[in-house]
């Protein structure tokens, strides 16, 4: 499956050259050598939104979800599939979603403050053929102490639209310190031509099987339409809530959010950015364990594909953006994650000629200034739809993604930071 393009290679070498040298900046991070946690020559993909595609347990375990789909079955036999890799040693994959037709697609998952894998996906075992398994789409759940997945799924919608279009769509997950579980998600339920955003809570991650959604809405129904939500758990048992806000079905988002207290009251809708990301490339939200909130998107200026971040104050008000590319080339899907002791970390995609190289920056959040950047795929593959996360006991970061062989062999392959003795003193 690897490949040498050492026309591809020269360019990302010699553009690469004009970046700033590593002692250019006040900090460095390395990391281990990359491990391919999946080989195979199905088309699996993460979720539209990769934000939740990964997860690490304390022992620095990976936890990671993506879907195999069916675009010609009838009916369609989509799967959901999860894999753990273990000190060096990854799982056998195990389909997650048990639906005897349909099955599963777009995986979220996130680790509960007691172990617990919980994902959620978006599941066709409720619609029909007569309308080509698309008229009952619904969100499903499962909560599981082992990696089995073992055990019935709980359903969290019942949309029961007056139309016959897409209804539950592209879940997102986040777990509280508290042990609350949230889901968000899109859902025409109350209009096949403008979607809301939806998100169900639940403490312990047991969801009843409760007939309709409209409680559960947290965007108001305006005509327009509120896409691709992600969420985040704050650190006093609150959530927040992103989306990307459009007149019909096409243009750039606006992108907007809100605050869910820990006893379900919303805060005021606010503007994260005037515009940023699109139907497939959304925002990407992130929450440190003090309470840090940051947006990470993309936008096309000038012809070309930039990605940005912005960071949420203690006060509520988002900061100005910081470009986090440097404009050589197209730029998409950034992920997001929010350390302890004001860092931040994220990755993105450049596109070098039809190789995507997955880049990586470390920020300052007072300062909103780069301190340290990183390569972390291999410039000979095509990598694609980064994923980051960090191990809640070493605080180191964790990334993954997707590689895309010539003749359509998918690998999934993840690396980690290395620890160092800057590291061990900081500990102290």
């Amino acid at each position: 499956m690897r490949r040498r393009h050492a026309i591809h290679a020269l360019t990302i070498a010699a553009a690469l050259a004009l970046w700033p040298a590593p002692n250019a900046f006040s900090q460095s991070i390395s990391f281990e050598p990359a491990q391919v946690l999946l080989e195979t020559g199905e088309a699996i993909e993460f979720a539209r939104n990769p934000s939740d595609a990964m997860a690490v347990d304390a022992s620095g375990g990976e936890h990671v979800v993506y879907f195999i789909a069916d675009e010609a079955g009838d009916p369609p036999i989509n799967r959901v599939m999860y894999l753990h890799e273990e000190s060096g040693a990854v799982s056998t994959p195990v389909r997650a979603d048990h639906g005897e037709a349909g099955g599963g697609r777009h995986p979220a998952i996130a680790l509960g403050s007691d172990g617990a894998l919980n994902l959620a996906w978006q599941d066709y075992r409720d619609s029909s053929a007569l309308y080509n398994w698309i008229d009952n789409l619904e969100i499903y759940f499962h909560r599981s102490m082992d990696d089995r997945f073992t055990g019935p799924d709980a359903r969290l919608t019942h949309t029961k639209a007056s139309h016959n279009g897409d209804n539950g769509y592209a879940p997102q997950i986040a777990s509280s310190a508290d042990g609350t579980i949230a889901v968000a998600w899109y859902d025409f339920n109350a209009d096949g031509g403008a979607p809301g955003v939806y998100v169900r809570r639940s403490a312990g991650g047991a969801y009843d099987d409760v007939n309709g959604i409209d409680a559960f809405r947290i965007t108001p129904q305006d005509g327009s339409g509120t896409w691709m939500p992600d969420i985040a758990a704050l650190n006093d048992g609150a959530f927040y809530a992103a989306w990307g806000r459009v007149e019909g079905f096409s243009g750039v988002f606006e992108l907007q959010g809100r605050e869910i207290g820990a006893s379900g009251e919303m805060g005021p809708i606010e503007e994260i950015a005037p515009a940023g990301g699109n139907f497939f490339d959304p925002v990407r939200l992130a929450a440190s364990p003090d309470g840090t909130l940051g947006a990470a998107y993309s936008l096309r200026m000038d012809g070309l594909s930039r990605v940005f971040v912005r960071m949420r104050s203690a006060s509520g008000e988002w900061s100005d953006a910081l470009t986090l590319d440097e404009g050589m080339v197209n730029a998409s899907q950034p992920a997001l994650v929010i350390g302890e002791g004001g860092l931040a970390y994220a990755a993105w995609q450049e596109d070098w000629g039809g190789l995507d190289l997955i880049q990586l920056a470390v920020i300052d959040t007072k300062t909103m200034e780069i301190t340290a950047r990183a390569e972390l795929s291999d410039p000979l593959e095509d990598a694609r739809f980064p994923v980051l996360a960090r191990n809640p006991s070493e605080k180191l970061l964790h990334a993954a993604w997707i590689e895309r062989g010539l003749e359509g062999e998918r690998r999934i392959v993840s690396t980690r930071q290395v620890r160092t003795r800057v590291d061990d003193w900081l500990t102290y």
